[in-house]
């Protein structure tokens, strides 16, 4: 097997023409389907929900390349107004493609996870630590405290009331 050490990597341009092709066939295997997508924890399988969320994310990033009206194989302007003119979009909040809170045992948000750290889990105890050992305020505005900390009534601007997870810091070493 021969390594290739030169890999060619796709152009700007290639990378937002399939960014765009993906969000259309992501819509066409949505449109008039009902009860493809179980587990859905963030449109409960509303399929016409998703493709309101797929079709303004291709407008959102026609958008992005406004710049680029002039480039025929992009087609921006007639591409844009086909699906603002034809597709359903997001038109409210209602429509927001957001995971709601789940205040319940078993979900992992900063109260019910599996650790004692709290919403620390997914910060890096080496993220945390340099921000306890430069009294950075920083730390009370990216992490959260740990529930043992909140239970042992310490302040939100205690420092010994963030920890992280030592997986991270393990696998920075």
């Amino acid at each position: 097997m021969e390594e290739k050490y030169l890999p060619v990597y796709d152009t700007q341009k290639e990378v937002f023409v399939g960014i765009l092709k993906e969000l259309s066939e992501a819509n066409d295997l949505l449109e008039g389907n009902t009860n493809i997508i179980a587990g859905d924890i963030i449109y409960t399988g509303n399929t016409a929900k998703w493709q309101k969320l797929a079709i303004s994310i291709r407008l959102k990033v026609l958008m992005t390349l406004f710049k680029k009206e002039g480039d025929a194989d992009l087609n921006i302007e007639t591409a844009f107004a086909s699906i603002y003119n034809k597709e359903p979009i997001m038109a409210s909040n209602q429509d927001n493609g957001q995971l709601g809170f789940l205040g319940e045992e078993g979900s992992r948000y900063t109260e019910f996870n599996s650790s004692r750290y709290g919403s620390g889990t997914y910060m890096s105890s080496a993220f945390i630590e340099m921000r306890q050992d430069r009294q950075d305020p920083r730390l009370f505005i990216y992490c959260g405290q740990t529930k043992n900390a909140k239970e042992a009534g310490l302040s939100i601007d205690d420092f010994m009331a963030y920890e992280g997870g030592i997986f991270w810091h393990l696998m920075r070493r």
